[in-house]
This record gives C-alpha cells, structure tokens and sequence, in this order.
C-alpha cells in the first residue's frame, strides 16, 4: 500500500470513528484534519468534499466468503455459524452501520448503501434462503426481515453495553456470543 493510500485510509478511519460519535452534521472538517494530524487542504487533496468522505465511510467492505460449505452442515451448525460470523461482522463494522442507520434518514443518497450493507447474502444466507424455499426450516416472510432486526438488536446491545459500561469500543465475549446464537436458534422457550 502507497504512502497516499494509507493515508487516505487513515482518514477514513479517523472520520469513520468521529461521525460515529457525535454525527456527521456536527464533525467540522477542522476536526477531521486535527484527528488525522493533517490539514484541511491535505483531507481535501483525498477528498472532494465532506460528503465525498461520509460515502467513504460507508461503502461496503467485501464480505468475507464461507469458511465451510454450507450445503455440508446440518441446519443447527449452519445457524449457529450464521450467528456468530454475523455479529463477528456487526462488530467489526458498527460504526459504518452507526452512521448509515443515523445518516441516511438525512442523506437519501446513502440508502442504496444502506442497502447494500444490510442485504449482502453470504453463501450461509443463501443456503439458509435455499432451505426455507425447500420447507427444511421454518419460513421467515422476509429474510431481510430478519437480517435487518438481527444486525439492528445486535447493534442496541453493543450501544447498551456502551452506556453502561461507559467504553466506546466494546465487543462481545465468547459467552454472550453463544446466549444471542441460543437465542436465534431456539427463542424464549429454549431447545425443545
């Protein structure tokens, strides 16, 4: 990577992370420019405008194929490996889906990325997809639906560790990790 590119990188990141926090009305490019030890000149040069640099915070990352062949596992162990690779995903990228639920209520332009981020099928999705088409699992109406209010529960949780434990930058452990795979697989009731 060019010296050009990891600056570029270093700004999105930095940006990525103030927007997150106080949003992107009220980030100044000043700030972004101090954050990333720059000047405002300097962020311009990578950057055409504030708003060239909110899609950039935002632009999807390639999702990461399949560790295993999902047709080979059993219905639980696809779930369960859904789950965890999911809120594996959902942390690594909460601040870009942060800005995008807040931001593209205000910027309509963002809604396509919104998009983009929260419908991404992986090969586990489809094969989930593929065996409710089947009649192997139970239907969901829309498993956008449920990709949506997964990755959006899953946001309220880490938001709520957040505030209470006052730590910006929180994870989940392995344990809460298993409860909210329990959770989806089996609901209120438990395994029957």
């Amino acid at each position: 990577m060019s010296k050009g590119e990891r600056t570029k990188q270093l700004i999105i990141e930095r940006t990525r992370s103030l927007f997150a926090k106080k949003g992107y009305d009220m980030t100044k490019t000043s700030e972004i420019a101090k954050a990333c030890n720059l000047s405002e000149a300097a962020v311009y040069k990578y950057f055409h405008s504030k708003k060239d640099l909110l899609i950039a915070c935002v632009t999807p990352n390639e999702e990461q194929p399949p560790k295993q062949d999902a047709k080979e596992l059993s219905t639980e162990s696809l779930i369960k490996i859904y789950v965890k690779e999911k809120i594996n995903w959902i942390e690594k990228h909460q601040e870009q889906l942060k800005i995008l639920l807040t931001e593209s209520l205000h910027h309509h332009e963002l809604s396509d990325i919104y998009l983009q981020q929260i419908d991404q099928e992986n090969g586990y999705e489809k094969e989930i997809i593929t065996r409710i088409n089947k009649g192997e699992m139970k239907l969901i109406s829309d498993f956008l639906l449920f990709r949506l209010g997964f990755t959006s529960s899953v946001l309220s949780i880490l938001n709520h560790e957040r505030i209470s434990k006052k730590k910006y930058d929180l994870h989940f452990s392995e344990a809460l990790k298993e409860e909210l795979t329990a959770f989806a697989l089996y609901g209120l009731l438990g395994k029957k």
